[in-house]
């Protein structure tokens, strides 16, 4: 399922509603923190807008991530020379830099062997794992 120009618009107004609310929110929290002289309304800001960044990505990665849902048509290969076909749709949670992301992913079932595949999971070099390449390559540095 691929989403359309109405759709595309309607996730960029949710986007912009949702960031005008929190740049109001986080102007408030500053116009009340930031006169303390202790320096921790500095802190206390600069925490809030960093949240908030990270949210507001989220839900736009989340959204573009949702263009997507990685349906390839009725039937796919399933890699063991066979034809899996489509069998539903499965939501799995996705630890990204950015947070948490649901993603919705189509799902085909090989009756000749059993293999199930998730195209978009595959795309996304996140099928067999809950972390996306972006975090699991910040985790192998740290590590």
């Amino acid at each position: 399922m691929t989403r359309g120009p109405s759709t595309d618009k309607g996730l960029f107004t949710q986007l912009q509603t949702d960031f005008a609310a929190e740049v109001e929110r986080l102007s408030q929290l500053a116009a009340s923190q930031l006169s303390d002289p202790s320096g921790k309304g500095l802190a206390t800001v600069e925490l809030a807008i960093r949240t908030a960044v990270l949210k507001i990505g989220g839900s736009l990665l989340e959204g573009l991530l949702d263009f997507d849902s990685g349906h390839r048509g009725p039937r796919v290969d399933c890699g063991e020379g066979h034809q899996a076909e489509f069998s539903d749709y499965r939501e799995k949670t996705v630890d990204t830099v950015l947070g948490a992301v649901r993603l919705r992913r189509a799902y085909y079932n090989c009756p000749d062997c059993g293999h199930g595949r998730l195209p978009k999971g595959e795309d996304l070099g996140v099928v067999g794992s809950s972390l996306s390449p972006g975090l699991r390559r910040m985790v192998d540095r740290v590590g």
